[in-house]
């Protein structure tokens, strides 16, 4: 059933109906290629906590600030921002999120992101982010091998 789009479930005792596996039916991209990234309603929903609280947190940071370069000298207090103050704004807000459960691999998340001033847009930053978010555990396998 999961593989055709449909989540399981199961009655427990009491009578009450409990999910075991919330999935969707996205299978395959937009070029018809298999694709399981969106299969699971959890990494959907994760993606979706990351972009709301991402945004929350540079629009309540740097409500009304200028955008400068980095390495622009001025004076302490003022209300401007840099494309490595957003940078490590983002990494503090990634170590909540580390903490919260949802991603993991801090280093690899230092390496790959880029946030830098947009060339056709002085008063746009763009940030690209590669979270490894946190998987579920669903399988467990073991094996025994024992001697007499």
């Amino acid at each position: 059933m999961l593989s055709d789009g449909v989540s399981t479930h199961t009655v427990g005792q009491d009578g009450n109906c409990y999910v075991e596996r919330l999935i969707t039916t996205y299978q395959t991209n937009a070029l018809s290629v298999p694709d399981p990234s969106y299969l699971d309603i959890c990494t959907m929903r994760t993606l979706a906590y990351l972009r709301y609280t991402l945004r929350a947190r540079i629009a309540l940071r740097f409500p009304r600030h200028k955008l400068a370069n980095d390495g622009t000298n001025f004076s302490p207090g003022q209300a401007i921002v840099t494309p490595a103050t957003i940078k490590s704004e983002i990494f503090s807000l990634f170590l909540a999120w580390e903490q919260a459960g949802l991603v993991e691999g801090f280093e690899q998340f230092k390496t790959d992101i880029i946030v830098e001033r947009d060339a056709n847009d002085v008063n746009r930053v763009n940030v690209q982010l590669s979270p490894d978010l946190m998987n579920q555990f669903r399988v467990f396998a073991g094996q025994i091998q024992f001697l007499l």
